[in-house]
């Protein structure tokens, strides 16, 4: 099964050249569109954060087991969604990142030979999957116990990891580029420091046949460190 492809949308940006790109690889485009403007008095992710529940609230197709979600601002590679499925099919239930970026944490990982990363303190939501059985949990503990939009969508899941106990998984190197790395909507610098806001891993001819996956996800590169607080708790 070919799954559709969930597309976080600001309405400051047109998204018809990647409904395009997605549609080109036989998948349904579902965009989800944020009508919100940062305003005085209200949390400054409050429109990132609704829409991003809102679509893992939104139905998948009978027996799809995973939900891919995309940033407006993304490259969309030839076969990049085959790739992508080819990798969900070996990995555990969680939540697999398709998205790295320029992290000493991605680096070590990468130079010692690992094509996954299991972490619960460091998510880019440029280009997830989610496993359908990670999503329902999640949903209702961010809208029973998060003041939405206090933190972004990325944010507010680490939380739930932390509190949980569950970790999510990168998958190296990137299946895409973050293009939209100098031009963010709530002012975010271009560089995270010295760095760039994308990925210097970025591989779009990457070979994902030639990975023991099975593998990989059984012996991952281990970030062990823990990230606990309670902002934007009720």
């Amino acid at each position: 099964m070919k799954n559709p492809v969930w597309i976080v949308n600001h309405h400051s940006r047109d998204c018809s050249a990647m409904v395009k790109a997605v549609e080109a690889q036989g998948r349904e485009a579902r965009v989800f569109t944020d009508k919100t403007d940062r305003a005085p008095g209200l949390p400054r992710y409050l429109g990132l954060a609704t829409n991003y529940l809102n679509i893992l609230s939104d139905p998948v197709p009978s027996g799809s087991e995973w939900k891919i979600v995309i940033h407006d601002d993304i490259a969309i590679p030839d076969g990049m969604f085959d790739k992508m499925e080819y990798v969900m099919q070996f990995a555990p239930v969680t939540t697999l990142s398709f998205y790295n970026p320029t992290k000493n944490l991605l680096h070590n990982a990468w130079k010692t030979g690992h094509f996954a990363l299991r972490t619960k303190t460091t998510w880019w939501s440029q280009c997830s999957a989610h496993h359908v059985r990670r999503i329902a949990p999640y949903v209702a503990w961010a809208r029973s116990k998060v003041e939405i939009g206090v933190l972004g969508e990325d944010s507010c899941y680490l939380q739930y990891l932390n509190y949980s106990g569950l970790w999510l998984f990168y998958v190296l190197p990137s299946f895409t580029q973050h293009l939209g790395y100098d031009r963010s909507i709530f002012g975010i610098p271009f560089k995270c420091g010295t760095r760039l806001r994308n990925s210097d891993n970025y591989q779009p001819d990457f070979d994902v046949t030639k990975v023991d996956w099975v593998r990989h996800f059984a012996f991952p590169f281990l970030d062990n460190s823990t990230e606990m607080n309670r902002e934007g708790m009720k």
